[in-house]
């Protein structure tokens, strides 16, 4: 009826593999390359510019396009909107129609982006479609090189999945992490990047053997979320220090 109450949807955005590629069935990769820009693909649940795709679905956007849509979005922590003052040739942006994704072209000059690094989008509340439906919340997603994907980074997701815990262990230290935003009935897995310091168990116990930074990964009923940990080295001290540690398949065993 007419004077029913509707509930307006927000806008979603997410980054995820490269768009102009779905006809055919196959997505393009996470971080594409052309020619000296890395290409990054964010995907929205509505039409951004309102225009339908006559006689082509990928269509370059105007510089004042590229300049209201940069103030939104920051990559390993560049504003676009900052890049693009330095230089207009610093970004670049297309829009695939029919799919309703943003490609974002990234000068290499400007930007250092490396598939075989982390990478983090933020894209910020404000960011607005043509209707003037705007981004709620912000939202940061981070490119995993040893999973070769894309995932929430330190946000909580739709179901509520979210890691908690002490981020920083000292070297011979022990740390717990815990997945909030589950029931208890679904699997909770947790994965630690693959390095020389640190090492974790599927109950979300980490070991810090030396020092540097790495990534955690919990999943649960199809939902990721990743964070970061600072391992600092410190001396060990020989009455008071932890002894027993130990690596196992099955999880992180501590000995007396």
């Amino acid at each position: 009826s007419a004077d029913q109450d509707y509930e307006q949807r927000a806008l979603e955005v997410k980054v995820t593999e490269g768009g102009g590629m779905l006809y055919s069935g196959v997505l393009g990769p996470c971080i594409r390359e052309e020619a000296s820009s890395k290409v990054i693909s964010l995907r929205l649940n509505m039409s951004l510019t309102g225009e339908t795709s006559n006689g082509g679905y990928i269509r370059v956007l105007s510089d004042e396009q590229v300049a209201g849509y940069s103030k939104y979005i920051t990559v390993n922590g560049v504003l676009l909107s900052d890049a693009i003052a330095k230089s207009k040739s610093a970004v670049a942006m297309k829009i695939d129609l029919v799919n309703n994704i943003l490609l974002l072209y990234l000068n290499d000059q400007y930007f250092d982006v490396d598939k075989n690094s982390e990478v983090i989008v933020e894209i910020s509340a404000g960011l607005e479609t043509y209707e003037g439906i705007g981004l709620k919340e912000d939202v940061a997603y981070m490119y995993v090189p040893f999973e070769d994907k894309w995932t929430l980074f330190e946000s909580v997701v739709a179901g509520g999945l979210k890691i908690i815990g002490n981020f920083e262990a000292r070297a011979e230290s022990v740390i717990e992490l815990e997945a909030v935003g589950t029931d208890g009935t679904k699997e909770v897995v947790w994965k630690i990047a693959d390095n020389d310091f640190a090492a974790i168990g599927k109950n979300g116990t980490v070991i810090a053997y030396g020092e540097g930074t790495t990534t955690v990964t919990v999943e649960c009923d199809g939902e990721t979320v990743v964070k970061k940990i600072e391992v600092s080295q410190a001396k060990r001290d020989m009455k008071f220090g932890i002894s027993g540690l130990s690596k196992s398949p099955n999880g992180i065993f501590i000995g007396k």
